[in-house]
Order: structure tokens, then C-alpha cells, then sequence
């Protein structure tokens, strides 16, 4: 992958982001149709992890 495709992706989900901002029926419509289930459920294992360690740290 060339490295301005690599900036379009990601400069693309900012603007999925704003956009969500925004709008957020629309922007939800499109990061559900552009991520599929076993992305979403490694990126909240991913959040929950980091949440358990970081209190873990803490206290």
C-alpha cells in the first residue's frame, strides 16, 4: 500500500468522525457499514483492557 493511500484512509475516518459529530444517524450508518463485528468487539476488548490495567495501576 502507497503511503498517500494510507493518508486517504485515515484522513477519510476523520471525516467519518466529524461527520458523526454532525450528523449521527448518518455517521453511525456509515462506520457500521465500513467495520465489521470482529473489529468492533477487538477494539471494546482493547477499551476494557486498558481501563482494568490502568485502575490496576492506579489503586
Amino acid at each position: 500500500m502507497k503511503r498517500s493511500r494510507i493518508d486517504d484512509v485515515i484522513i477519510g475516518r476523520i471525516g467519518d468522525a466529524a461527520g458523526t459529530l454532525v450528523d449521527p444517524r448518518r455517521g453511525l450508518g456509515q462506520l457500521k457499514s465500513s467495520v465489521s463485528g470482529k473489529q468492533i468487539a477487538l477494539v471494546l476488548a482493547g477499551l476494557v483492557l486498558g481501563l482494568l490495567i490502568s485502575r490496576r495501576r492506579r489503586g
